[in-house]
């Protein structure tokens, strides 16, 4: 019995742990500019100013 909790809490930390790299590690950036339909929005709390580029600008 006791070894069943074990397991499940294992696997419960290997879970958690997944879910930590998913979201931060392969989320990208939260704090940034995005361009929505031609102008630039703020996405969080960017520490920078918005970008002075036209948006959708492809050089």
């Amino acid at each position: 019995m006791q070894t069943t909790w074990i397991k499940v809490a294992g696997i419960t930390a290997i879970a958690a742990l997944l879910m930590f790299i998913a979201r931060f590690l392969l989320g990208g950036p939260e704090d940034t500019w995005r361009c929505v339909n031609g102008s630039w929005v703020r996405h969080g709390n960017p520490a920078s100013t918005p970008p002075v580029t036209p948006c959708g600008y492809i050089p």
